[in-house]
């Protein structure tokens, strides 16, 4: 118990200051895209209701990068302290439920606070906002899919090399491209946007999430550890 609280504080540590930087930024650019769309709507030229769609994609891609530096930089350093690897592997778990849970849960603030400072500004808002635990259920269901595809993705270049790891990239491509397109992950998140409102589709998300944590285990159990 005390070397997955030792674990959780590492992964913590190691986020924390990186974290605070991504957001500080997010938060002074949503800022910005306030003011802009109160006194020069002209310029901004974007929907009301669309405001702070950019957030996600952002959110995604620094959560994508998380996850391949856990898989690769995280597992032989803390394999070289002795942890043992299923220890390892459950607290990688933990670590990215809580982070996807808490960028998710921070992103609601500033979705709901964010409109709420625009209606009593005078901006008005179309359409209704998303209730609060359905859009963070939702984001955290997408973000925890995105993080442990890319989990995975890091493992598979950590144990394989680069043209296995390549391979995979050109498997999720294809994936990608076969999605069908009324399951646009770009405006599922949004306000009033039927897509990531759907549960079922975040249950899907999560039932493919529970899949990769399983293939990823089964990669890492053999996995050698390596110093550079």
């Amino acid at each position: 118990m005390e070397t997955s609280r030792k674990m959780l504080r590492f992964h913590w540590l190691d986020n924390f200051k990186p974290l605070t930087v991504f957001w500080s930024i997010l938060l002074l650019v949503d800022i910005a895209l306030v003011v802009a769309q109160r006194y020069f709507p002209e310029v901004l030229n974007t929907s009301d209701n669309f405001l702070f769609s950019a957030n996600y994609g952002a959110i995604a891609i620094y959560l994508l990068v998380c996850g391949i530096l856990m898989a690769t930089s995280s597992f032989p350093l803390l394999m070289s302290f002795g942890i043992p690897r299923q220890k390892f592997y459950l607290n990688l778990i933990g670590t990215t439920v809580l982070l996807c849970a808490a960028m998710s849960l921070i992103q609601n603030i500033v979705v709901y606070v964010g409109y709420s400072v625009m209606q009593l500004s005078g901006i008005t808002i179309e359409a209704s906002i998303t209730p609060f635990l359905l859009l963070w259920y939702c984001q955290w269901t997408f973000y925890l899919l995105d993080m442990f595809l890319f989990i995975l993705l890091g493992t598979v270049f950590y144990r394989f090399g680069t043209l296995p790891g390549l391979i995979t990239i050109a498997f999720y491509i294809l994936v990608l491209n076969l999605v069908p397109d009324d399951l646009d992950f770009a405006d599922n998140f949004e306000l009033a946007a039927s897509g990531l409102s759907n549960v079922t589709l975040s249950h899907l998300f999560l039932g493919i999430t529970v899949v990769l944590i399983g293939i990823g285990w089964l990669l890492y159990r053999r996995a050698p550890v390596r110093t550079y």
